[in-house]
């Protein structure tokens, strides 16, 4: 399954990465994330392996590993959660000190998910606009 979402951030690309490429924000702006674990690599480069901790009704442990860094214009990482393969291409354009966000997003799962998958667009969505928020709050707190 593939889809793509994008979000317009008013923001600067280059304080948006920074702040995107933070595990210490996360908290911020991914509910229930609790920590990460780092195995291989450094953070957000290729060859970067790591867990993602989250707490919320059951706790999930989301495999993590960067395929390629290509910032401030592009990130692909690939998460795995059981049987559930994940594949997001961050894109990052800069427009009058704006950022324009698209994210080419791919899922494998063990079983046919296509009949959930808005759902998974949604969730998706949900996530970048909660980020979006989170840099609107941080740029407000800062000002």
């Amino acid at each position: 399954m593939k889809y793509i979402c994008e979000s317009w951030i008013e923001c600067d690309r280059d304080t948006v990465i920074k702040l995107y490429t933070d595990f210490s924000l996360y908290k911020r702006w991914q509910p229930n994330f609790v920590s990460v674990e780092r195995f291989a690599g450094e953070d957000f480069q290729p060859g970067f392996h790591g867990v993602l901790n989250f707490h919320g009704d059951k706790k999930v442990r989301m495999e993590m590993f960067v395929e390629m860094n290509h910032l401030p214009d592009q990130l692909s990482c690939v998460y795995q959660v059981a049987d559930v393969w994940n594949r997001c291409v961050d894109n990052f354009e800069a427009a009058d000190g704006k950022t324009h966000w698209l994210m080419d997003v791919e899922f494998r799962f063990k079983e046919d998910m296509t009949v959930h998958g808005e759902l998974f667009k949604q969730a998706t969505q949900k996530s970048m606009d909660q980020f979006r928020a989170f840099v609107l709050e941080s740029l407000e707190s800062s000002g």
